[in-house]
């Protein structure tokens, strides 16, 4: 996907959102291993993004069911819902009350619940009835109220294949009780990239899915960087990859730093940003860039407790890129050629100094290179 792709899909401005508004959004979410904290609570942070593709200034509402009913080019509606204004009863009866046996995890400020609705209208349904979903209750601290608005704002207009897309919303004041947020996700078959690389007992993927997954994360990303500042990470890792069923990367918890604490400076964690970030919270595109080069380099090595330094010490080679590749059980199926350049283009996302690090776009057309050389070889 190049600069044209990246315009095709975009984000659309709309009406401004109560701070009190309730998002409903889908995700991609495995079916197993919930409860983990790596994989389960990684996947319901992430919360979402975007309506989606097609949602745009055209779509207009249905005044009768709170159904947004998207306008066809032969004049007709698609009644598949796009946006649906839940109630907080729906909510209370998706969960069943929040019933700790549909609890699928929790975090300091984030609850999720398991729950099921109809595929057409967004109406709760019964227990393994209709499309499974996740509700998360989310309690966002330190987030000034302008930048929540934003958030919403940017969550609800915001549309790409390889992004998590947002369902609809609620807005009664009874269900909002301050600064509080409910999303709706999708529950699916697959699980966030993290759990597939470095839970104990995955099942291997193989070289040609990773770089597909790759590759899709590297187009979402490229596209939120056309957006602006207020779509960036600020701190890109595998837990904000899902899946879905045909190992599609779709990101999620784009924007989201505020609301998570990220905006709070005794959260800052070096370990876990780009070298150029520190306490006062310089924000630069390429410090996702950096990010995407340390999930890059998971997804080669399939090591977790990776990043700059382990890079520039066993990467600095070719010779030393095959040894590092040694003993892994996939090693012997990753073309040696792929692999080194997937190591140069890691380090150059990490250079420590961020305007030395390429562009998103400039990432992903090598991967997609990269992907064209060796998908006629054996892997």
């Amino acid at each position: 996907m190049g600069g044209a792709d990246l315009r095709r899909s975009g984000c659309k401005g709309g009406a401004g959102i109560s701070v009190k508004t309730v998002v409903i959004a889908t995700m991609a979410m495995g079916s197993g291993g919930g409860r983990s904290r790596s994989g389960m609570v990684g996947q319901i942070l992430v919360s979402v993004a975007a309506v989606g593709q097609g949602f745009n200034s055209d779509t207009k509402p249905n005044n009768k069911d709170g159904v947004l009913a998207q306008e066809l080019p032969s004049g007709g509606q698609a009644r598949t819902p796009r946006s649906k204004q839940f109630t907080f009863s729906e909510l209370k009866n998706i969960t069943n009350n929040y019933n700790r046996e549909r609890l699928l995890g929790m975090e300091p400020n984030v609850v999720a619940y398991k729950g099921w609705i109809d595929e057409k209208t967004y109406n709760p349904s019964g227990v393994g009835i209709g499309m499974a979903i996740v509700v998360k209750e989310v309690r966002p601290n330190w987030c000034p109220d302008p930048e929540l608005r934003q958030i919403l704002e940017l969550l609800r207009n915001c549309s790409h294949p390889n992004l998590v897309k947002l369902l609809g919303y609620c807005t009664e004041s009874e269900c909002s009780g301050g600064k509080k947020m409910f999303l709706v996700l999708e529950y699916k078959q697959k699980e966030s990239l993290d759990n597939h690389l470095f839970r104990k007992g995955a099942e291997p993927i193989s070289w040609p899915i990773r770089l597909k997954i790759a590759i899709g994360a590297a187009q979402g990303l490229a596209f939120l960087h056309t957006v602006g500042k207020q779509s960036m990470y600020f701190k890109f890792e595998a837990s904000n990859i899902l899946l879905d069923k045909d190992f599609n990367a779709k990101l999620s918890d784009f924007g989201m730093h505020e609301l998570y604490g990220a905006g709070d400076p005794s959260s800052f964690d070096p370990s876990y940003y780009a070298p150029s970030a520190g306490p006062k919270f310089r924000r630069d595109f390429r410090d996702d860039v950096c990010g995407f080069g340390v999930v890059l380099l998971q997804i080669l090595v399939c090591r977790r407790e990776v990043g700059e330094y382990w890079a520039r010490t066993y990467f600095s080679t070719p010779e030393k890129v095959a040894r590092a590749l040694m003993g892994m059980e996939l090693q012997q199926r990753i073309p040696l050629k792929a692999a080194r350049r997937v190591a140069e283009l890691v380090l150059r996302c990490l250079e420590r100094e961020p305007k030395s690090r390429p562009s998103m776009e400039e990432v992903l057309l090598n991967l997609q290179t990269i992907e064209k050389k060796t998908s006629s070889k054996p892997v």
